[in-house]
């Protein structure tokens, strides 16, 4: 069955990222072939062929048997980027077992994070038709998750320069200057995100001073033009930039830095430009950087020149109705009512979420002090019966006791007249005697006397 999505809690894309690209793309088709089981199974199951053709970059098999089997002795700390209010920081393993047997890849969740991922808080869909296609570095790939995870929302936040460390698994004494971390990772992350991916983004940095200090990252969904699907915008953007690499023969960082100067500018000064509706905007963007952005040309001509173009795609937008920035107004308004109830549902959604939890908190607890209570009364009980079977054993061994002493006064008294039996014989065979004796005393004396 074939995956086109992975559904991820906000709190799984912002991770510490400890672990690679490749265990990290693993890892989302590893969440995906799990999700529609999350109910009825513990223990999951997915063919390596397949896992393989989600990672073409996984050719070799022992390599992504160690992706997997790393990502359970790893401990990977979670919400590392506090732009959650009130989130909560977490750390566990990704994965708390792994095996393969016969060309399967057996696997399992931690109890903590199977709840997490059952019952997401905020959650998003990760293309892995994208993940397929990036061939990029790591950090473009976990910049790109972090701005799809608020491309309806246009902007990451801000957050501390330390929190992006982390999140992206850049250790303090790697490029501690803002200069070097800037060139070697936030500047190639931009490119592979803009070149490679279904994304357009650009940074903005708070300054304390002469220090940089915050940073957030501005998203623009490209699927927003609703010409096609975003893997196929993709395909068409990755093979645009590479023409376009070719035909101005212009390094591409230092053009997407220019073009990033003009659309700062066309921001900044063009009325034309805020009033473009998001379509045209999309496709102004585009012009101006297949045929207006090159180095050889004066910075000042390339900004000139895109506004003029603003003002042109402005005027063509106007020319189609011209009652067309009344119905683009009511159209925003109507936007951002709609916009305003859909967060008022999720608000109503989460308290009665948060209703539901508290009253299963609530049971949980009743039944918690029910089950205490019966272990009371069985202690009680089981303490009574205790001390009635102590009592009869007492009774018992004082009965057997006093049996004993009978006995033994019994056997005494037997043996006292098994020893004085030959003095009583002796004494009546001396009283028969006497008794005798007497007896012939008597007739003898009658006998004289007679």
């Amino acid at each position: 069955m074939e995956k086109v999505n992975v559904i991820k809690d906000f709190a799984l894309i912002r991770i510490e990222h400890k672990i690679s690209l490749l265990q990290q793309q693993v890892w989302n088709v590893l969440l995906a072939f799990a999700f529609d089981h999350f109910d009825q199974e513990y223990h999951y199951k997915i063919p390596i062929v397949a896992l393989q053709e989600y990672i073409p970059a996984a050719s070799n098999r022992k390599h992504l048997e160690k992706a997997v089997n790393d990502l359970v002795n790893i401990p990977i700390g979670f919400n590392v980027l506090q732009t959650v209010v009130n989130s909560v920081r977490e750390s566990y393993s990704l994965l708390s077992s792994a095996r393969f047997k016969e060309g399967i890849c057996y696997y399992q969740f931690p109890k903590n994070l199977k709840q997490r991922i059952s019952d997401p808080v905020s959650c998003t869909e990760i293309n892995l038709l994208i993940q397929k296609q990036y061939k990029g570095g790591s950090y473009g790939w976990f910049l790109y998750e972090l701005c799809y995870s608020v491309k309806e929302e246009r902007n990451t936040g801000w957050f501390l320069l330390a929190e992006l460390r982390q999140y992206l698994g850049i250790q303090t004494e790697q490029y501690p200057l803002f200069k070097d971390f800037n060139k070697r990772v936030i500047k190639p992350a931009l490119q592979d995100v803009n070149s490679r991916t279904d994304l357009n983004v650009s940074a903005e940095f708070k300054r304390k001073g002469r220090i940089v200090t915050k940073v957030r990252f501005i998203v623009e969904y490209c699927e927003d033009t609703g010409e096609k699907p975003s893997h196929e915008l993709l395909l068409e953007k990755q093979d645009n930039h590479a023409t376009q690499e070719v035909v101005t023969g212009t390094e591409p960082l230092l053009k997407n830095k220019l073009f990033q100067l003009v659309l700062d500018d066309l921001a900044l000064n063009s009325h034309s430009f805020k009033r473009l509706v998001p379509i045209n905007k999309a496709r102004l963007k585009r012009e101006i950087f297949s045929n207006y952005i090159s180095s050889r040309e004066e910075l000042s001509d390339m900004i000139s020149d895109s506004e003029e173009l603003a003002d042109s795609f402005y005027q063509q937008q106007l020319s189609v109705n011209p009652g067309k920035m009344d119905e683009l107004q009511a159209g925003q308004e109507q936007m951002v009512l709609e916009e305003m109830e859909e967060a008022l549902k999720n608000a109503e959604h989460r308290v009665a979420r948060e209703g539901a939890r508290k009253k299963k908190i609530d049971e949980a607890l009743a039944e918690a002090r029910r089950r205490v209570e019966q272990r009371l009364e069985l202690e009680t009980f089981e303490k009574r019966m205790d001390l009635k079977i102590l009592v009869e054993q007492r009774l018992e061994v004082e009965r057997r006791q006093k049996q004993r002493n009978i006995n033994a006064l019994v056997k005494a008294g037997k043996e006292a007249e098994q020893r004085l039996a030959p003095e009583h014989k002796q004494i009546k065979m001396e009283m028969d005697e006497i008794r005798a004796a007497r007896r012939k005393g008597i007739e003898r004396l009658k006998h004289l006397l007679g």
